[in-house]
């Protein structure tokens, strides 16, 4: 079987190389048809099949796929010995051209030979007249260049000469110039030193002018004490309410108290209707001794460490203090004098955030990121960042409020500076506040929509969809709600969607409008590490003051134990006399009916400002009150009348 029979492609066009080629591929696409007939019929055998040695296998018939194979053989051998043939008249015929050529060759040599000998003597002539007109040119050129040079010479003197005179005028005038601008400045410095109405009380100070700044100082003063006096006014409305609730709580403490008392002294009497019986025995008694009772009532008040002298001191005082409703002038002289303190106290602390170590180091990294755009300096900005925002918040609670104010802005002012964009610079952001546990300032899942829609905006093409740059834009604006920013990113937007609307369709934009497609993204996808530091001063911390602690007193009220009663003969023998009935009638004439009632749950005093922040249940709040006695006002709680209550209250402790 020829291969022309089988192969259609076969003809005078096919080498004898790629006839071997395709013989030898059919040939092994035959031998595997053959081993797979070998195996099927192996597998027939392995199973017990009575076909397993039939001629036809799969369609396919044995005998013809051999008779093929062999064939194929033939004519790759066929092919081989062609080829081999074919190679080596091939080489044959390379010998015998080259046998020409070189015959060639060697008649070229000789004709060469002889016309060489002719020529050389005419190219020696043709050469010595060539050089000698050389030689004239050259004495011609040495000559201009003499006089060129000489005239050379005398310019560059004159040029010398006027650059010289020119240098002494600038010279001159750049000292006339710099005479000009320190005049300029000495003015603007006199002018920005000369005081001026509009300057506020630090800034005259500054400036000298103690006028200007007493002036301000009493003008801004005097706002802040209106505002205070309505602070006050608001503070003493609900304190009062309080300590009014404080004082009825009180009042029915110690009404119950009485109460108590008066019944226990009705059961001590009770015993008295036996001593009726008994007149002789008690003429035997012996009479009461009071040294001992005050004894003990004075180690029964040690125990239970109830001070009735501070108890009626601060009962008094806030009783009396709601009578004095107006700030005396006294008063606000010293208010004003307590903020004059303040005021001197925080300028005294202001320091130049410049000789801080921790600003220093700042400028340092800031410094080293504008010079190399590394975002590997991004952490340790940010660390120290914090860093400054705790010490400035410290000043601020501890009432330096001026210096910690100023340290924020002025971090600030350099966190602005460090402007960087895109998604590298969001990862690394992100996994430096996880990993340092540093303050979250933005929304995690608006922060994570403006890096996705980054990633998006590197990935696409220079020419992308309007629908992916105003998404980057509306991530940007919901992450960082900056409005200047935002409009800012709007313009930026209208320019790169000109630039896409200008570029006609199907054509590739050129190189320039590619770079500044990619710099206008940029411009989109950048920020400052502003964003990402806690900018805002805490709220100053008040002071404490030594309070009046009312609901300390209420709890040591409410702890009073009332010792068991006992027979107590305070009369005379004359008066155990009487009848007993009668005394039983004059304790219960005198003895008040008052239930007593559940102990209140006072409400928090808190100020108008107190409900417009925040709306959750405060401890008790205590006031700070000046003691002062009222002898004006005769319905004022006296110290006499709190002490005559407590002398009571002791008496009914006696054993």
């Amino acid at each position: 079987m020829a291969f022309s029979d089988n192969n259609p492609n076969s003809g005078n066009t096919l080498t004898s190389y790629e006839k071997l080629k395709a013989t030898e591929k059919y040939l092994a696409k035959m031998k595997d048809v053959l081993s797979t007939m070998d195996e099927i019929s192996r597998i027939k055998r392995a199973n017990g099949d009575k076909d397993a040695d039939s001629d036809e296998i799969g369609g396919y018939k044995r005998s013809s796929v051999v008779k093929l194979v062999s064939e194929l053989e033939k004519q790759r051998e066929m092919l081989l010995s062609a080829i081999e043939r074919e190679k080596n008249e091939a080489v044959a015929a390379k010998e015998k051209e080259l046998s020409v050529k070189e015959k060639e060759i060697e008649e070229l040599k000789a004709r060469e030979a002889a016309r060489t000998e002719k020529d050389k003597s005419e190219l020696l002539s043709k050469k010595e007249a060539e050089l000698a007109e050389k030689e004239r040119e050259l004495m011609r050129l040495r000559a201009e260049r003499a006089a060129h040079e000489e005239k050379l010479s005398r310019e560059q003197k004159e040029k010398q000469e006027a650059i010289r005179a020119r240098d002494e005028a600038l010279k001159a005038k750049e000292e006339a110039l710099k005479m000009q601008a320190a005049l300029a400045l000495r003015e603007q410095e006199l002018a920005t030193l000369a005081p001026t109405k509009n300057d506020n009380a630090v800034t005259s100070f500054r400036k000298g002018d103690n006028a200007l700044a007493i002036e301000g100082l009493y003008t801004g003063l005097s706002m802040d004490i209106e505002k205070m006096r309505d602070d006050i006014l608001q503070e003493m409305k609900y304190s009062y309410k309080q300590d009014i609730s404080i004082y009825d709580d009180l009042a029915e403490k110690i009404e119950s108290i009485k109460t108590i008392d008066a019944n226990t002294l009705e059961e001590g009497l009770k015993p008295l209707q036996v001593l009726n019986t008994l007149d002789e025995k008690l003429n035997a008694l012996q009479t009461v001794d009071y040294d001992c009772i005050v004894e003990k009532v004075s180690e029964k008040l040690t125990e239970t460490k109830i001070d009735y002298d501070v108890l009626a001191e601060r009962v008094a005082a806030l009783m009396t203090s709601y009578a004095e409703n107006a700030i005396s002038p006294k008063m606000q002289l010293s208010a004003i004098e307590q903020r004059l303190e303040e005021m001197q106290y925080a300028l005294s602390g202001i320091m130049s955030v410049k000789q801080m170590p921790e600003f220093r180091k700042l400028d340092t990294m800031v410094e080293e990121y504008l010079r190399t755009l590394s975002y590997d300096t991004i952490p340790d900005i940010l660390i120290l960042s914090d860093e400054i925002r705790k010490k400035a918040n410290r000043h601020i609670a501890g009432g330096n409020t001026l210096r910690g104010e100023g340290m924020l802005a002025d971090l600030g002012a350099r966190l602005r500076n460090v402007a960087l964009g895109g998604y590298g610079a969001l990862v690394v952001i992100e996994d430096t506040i996880k990993t340092h546990s540093l303050p979250k300032t933005l929304s995690d899942e608006a922060f994570a929509e403006f890096k996705e829609a980054c990633a998006e905006l590197e990935r696409s093409p220079a020419v992308c969809g309007d629908e992916l740059v105003g998404k980057v834009v509306r991530t940007k604006k919901a992450l960082l709600n900056d409005v200047d920013l935002a409009q800012f990113d709007n313009d930026t937007m209208g320019e790169l969607l000109e630039i896409f609307a200008e570029i006609p369709a199907g054509e590739l934009p050129s190189e320039t409008t590619i770079v500044n497609i990619g710099a206008l993204k940029k411009e989109l996808m950048s920020f400052n590490l502003s964003y990402f530091v806690e900018l805002e001063p805490v709220a100053a911390q008040p002071e404490k003051t030594d309070n009046v602690d009312t609901q300390a007193i209420l709890e040591a009220i409410s702890n009073i134990k009332i010792p068991e009663a006992v027979a107590i003969v305070s009369q005379p023998v004359a008066a155990a006399k009487e009848p007993t009935e009668s005394k039983l009638e004059e304790v219960k004439k005198d003895s008040p009916n008052v239930r007593v009632k559940k102990a209140r749950v006072l409400r928090p005093a808190v100020s108008s400002k107190d409900n417009k922040t925040e709306k959750v249940v405060q401890p008790l709040r205590v006031v700070r009150r000046s003691i002062k006695a009222s002898e004006e006002n005769p319905d004022a709680l006296s110290k006499a009348l709190v002490g005559q209550v407590a002398q009571k209250i002791a008496n009914s402790m006696i054993k």
